[in-house]
């Protein structure tokens, strides 16, 4: 894939800073999700509706399978890859591919695609541990093929806010990287109006170019991109100003109880403070609030006042976006995630800002007081790693005993076909496969074994 193409190019010609974020994170995954890496449980969709479905469907097409009424490449490619390798590496695979799309996540603000937007190269390094370290989700946001669509609308905001490159396969490789990532996650429209705004304020052919491709892939997707059962039960809503008015002040009461707090506090300390009443996310929301007004009309040191603006722009439209949607539960853990990490990277702006100020010639005090700052998400991360538990894994041991049968039945069939094969979980969704008839030669091959 595209971004992975440039991830690599970036990594092999970082710095040594960067590289050992990369392993940092990597190993910070593996602490949270290596139990599923050494027995993978597929849980809830990733069995039933990735591992199932594209096992018994797998011509091309189905790349471009509609699921929920909206078309999710990522799952979509990485379904469609699990399956024509060998089954026993399927699992593993399917819980694989997602890290790697989380240790994206959490390391490419750190590449020199985002030097414009943060000159400092320090900053985006302690932007992105902070991104790694503040627990705002569970293992379904880190290692699970069909949530890794929340990763992928992430990956697109942050690359909205980064000019195009003026160079040609950067800016070849950039726009499809945001083309797939667009096609990925029914709520990337979102991201229109930032691609509008790099259109006039990139310089440049290449990138203005790049910027307006994307705006027509955007609206592409706003047009085709929702099934049209969806798009008539949005369009009944679209003109009315009472329900976006209802849906505002739930958007704005969901960024003071739930996003802000997350980015704060972690998963765990929002619930604890929430639980008290919302008189202390309350006054949580209004200090970053104050905290930004001020660092913009003062002028920020660190980055420029429109990062600001974008990064609050995106956390208020995607929170009424979800709530616009009418999903149930807009509180889990899933709806927020974006939201809070984007709220996340604001704050961690901020406490650069802060420290900056404080110690304007002192490089040495400024990194010591910016790790000693990293101590407290490290905190949180230690205190809520039981978050990242899958409680049901005891299902691990069922899948590799489902995938072992299922490759002795190919093995007795000739291939992935001719049979009809259940897998049985325990508290979980469980899935049947029925594989497709095999064709004569595979019949005779079959027979002749």
């Amino acid at each position: 894939m595209a971004w992975t193409i440039v991830f690599a190019r970036s990594f092999a010609r970082s710095a040594w800073p960067v590289r050992l974020l990369v392993l940092a994170v990597c190993a910070l995954i593996v602490v949270r999700c290596g139990s599923l890496f050494l027995e993978p449980t597929l849980a809830a969709e990733d069995g039933k509706r990735v591992l199932a479905y594209f096992y018994e469907n797998r011509a091309l097409s189905e790349v471009l399978r509609w699921k929920a009424g909206y078309l999710a490449l990522l799952p979509n490619v990485f379904g469609f890859t699990a399956v024509r390798l060998p089954i026993e590496w399927a699992p593993r695979f399917l819980t694989i591919a997602p890290a790697f799309v989380t240790l994206l996540v959490f390391t490419l603000f750190a590449s020199s695609a985002f030097e414009p937007v943060v000159p400092s190269r320090g900053v985006r390094l302690f932007a992105c541990l902070a991104l790694s370290l503040v627990p705002v989700g569970t293992y379904f946001l880190v290692c699970h093929t069909d949530y890794s669509i929340w990763n992928a609308l992430f990956l697109l905001l942050l690359l909205s806010l980064a000019p195009g490159s003026g160079q040609p396969l950067g800016a070849a490789t950039g726009f499809l990287a945001r083309a797939f990532l667009i096609w990925s996650h029914p709520l990337t429209f979102v991201a229109l109006p930032v691609h509008a705004f790099r259109l006039l304020r990139d310089r440049g052919v290449l990138p203005r170019a790049a910027a307006a491709l994307l705006v027509l892939v955007q609206l592409a997707h706003l047009a085709f991109g929702l099934s049209s059962k969806r798009a008539r039960a949005h369009g009944e809503t679209l003109f009315d100003p009472e329900f976006w008015l209802e849906r505002a002040l739930l958007a704005a009461q969901h960024v003071s109880e739930d996003v802000v707090p997350r980015a704060l506090l972690g998963l765990n300390g929002a619930t604890q403070a929430l639980e008290r009443g919302p008189t202390f996310s309350l006054f949580l929301t209004a200090a970053t609030l104050g905290a930004v007004t001020l660092v913009v009309a003062l002028g920020p040191k660190q980055t420029a006042r429109s990062t600001y603006l974008l990064l609050g722009y995106l956390i208020a439209a995607l929170s009424l976006a979800v709530f616009a949607s009418e999903v149930q539960n807009p509180g889990s853990s899933r709806y927020t995630y974006v939201q809070t990490l984007l709220c996340v990277l604001l704050v961690s702006l901020l406490a650069a800002e802060l420290v900056t100020r404080l110690l304007p010639n002192r490089a040495l005090a400024r990194a010591g007081l910016g790790l000693a700052v990293l101590v407290y998400p490290a905190i949180l991360c230690l205190d809520s790693l039981e978050n990242y538990r899958d409680h049901r894994q005891g299902n691990g041991e069922r899948i590799a005993t489902c995938v072992r049968e299922l490759a002795a039945l190919e093995r007795e069939n000739g291939g992935p076909c001719g049979f009809t094969f259940h897998c049985k979980k325990r508290h979980d969704w469980s899935f049947q496969v029925e594989a497709p008839p095999c064709p004569p030669a595979a019949q005779m091959q079959a027979r002749m074994r």
